[in-house]
């Protein structure tokens, strides 16, 4: 007996698969899979590809159908779903003889599938440009932290006492904004380590109540609004459970936003470009919350999804990861320098 190989389905010169899923069905002419599979081709084009590849018993392997049908991701897959349930349903009666059976929940479930594949094609999109985007902030990070190899010893102390006041906020539900904000106004490599090395603090507005507005040598504007460790970003509705946005997390938001425009107007920044003089638009970060549960770990994630890529919520567990690996960078410099 000729033991069966996986079926080889055939892909278009430079296309990246992101997911897929098969099914396998067992025929009297052998083996038959249909793949479908989330990928981006060559040229940055998202979609989805359906292929087939049957086996004929006699030869054991698995013989491939060509690339396949691909369907980009603007268009309409629920229109296009239901042409080629209808088309096939014909098909199937005027050809075999076959009646299919598809009920209008099925339908629905089909374009519930595609919706949700479509949105974790559009979030394996966002954290593969996340992924590069961290890893140019680390190569340009590890330059100018050339520039703080003195001051490692006196940063581990200064994150240590970040960390108790945050634990302290959280524990004993305290209100220590102040004291959290000091921190970090004085240690600005916290935030990155761009925001401390010939980076300059700014003020569009002295009436405006955000926390911190930093330039950096490129010219970026960075722009963060803190809100005490012990408050949380998000509550549950009495009678719905639901998670809905507390008053001090929408507060914060709008307070971002709003000093964001002002900031956009005195820098005469373009909405559709990076503006008259090549500087990037302002980025806004809302630091809140420690230790939240998955649930609310998993609304930030979709708040940050739409959010971006000018706003950021962020937590302060996620806060201190960053400032760690913001340690590890210049350790690293540090040691470079000295061979």
């Amino acid at each position: 007996m000729v033991e069966k190989k996986d079926a080889q389905f055939r892909k278009l010169g430079g296309s990246r698969e992101i997911d897929a899923d098969k099914r396998i069905e067992e025929t009297p002419e052998g083996s038959h899979i249909t793949k479908i599979s989330s990928e981006e081709t060559a040229q940055k084009r998202e979609g989805m590809r359906i292929q087939t590849s049957s086996g004929i018993q006699t030869h054991g392997d698995l013989k491939s159908h060509r690339p396949g049908i691909w369907l980009p991701k603007k268009i309409n897959l629920s229109d296009w779903l239901k042409w080629a349930i209808s088309t096939l349903k014909a098909y199937a009666k005027k050809f075999w003889g076959r009646d299919l059976e598809v009920s209008a929940e099925s339908v629905e479930q089909y374009e519930l599938e595609i919706e949700n594949l479509l949105k974790e094609l559009n979030q394996a999109q966002l954290k593969k440009e996340e992924l590069e985007h961290r890893l140019q902030e680390n190569q340009k990070s590890l330059s100018l932290a050339l520039k703080l190899i003195d001051s490692l010893e006196v940063y581990t102390a200064k994150l240590e006492e970040l960390k108790q006041e945050i634990d302290k906020s959280k524990k004993q539900n305290l209100r220590n904004e102040t004291e959290v904000k000091k921190v970090i106004r004085e240690q600005r490599w916290i935030l990155s380590i761009d925001c401390e090395v010939n980076a300059t603090e700014q003020s569009v507005d002295n009436q405006a109540s955000i926390d911190l507005h930093v330039k950096t040598e490129s010219g970026q504007d960075k722009i963060f609004e803190f809100k005490s460790p012990n408050l949380n970003p998000f509550s549950r509705g009495k009678k719905t459970g639901r998670l809905r946005v507390t008053k001090e997390f929408a507060e914060g938001l709008n307070q971002l936003i709003q000093y964001m425009k002002k900031t956009e107007v005195y820098s005469n920044l373009s909405i559709e470009s990076e503006g008259t003089y090549k500087v990037p638009r302002a980025i806004g970060v809302l630091v809140m919350g420690v230790d939240l549960p998955p649930a609310e770990l998993q609304l930030i994630e979709e708040w940050n999804f739409h959010l971006r890529p000018h706003i950021y919520i962020m937590t302060y567990n996620e806060l201190i990861k960053n400032a760690e690996r913001q340690l590890q960078n210049i350790r690293y410099a540090r040691e470079k320098d000295a061979k």
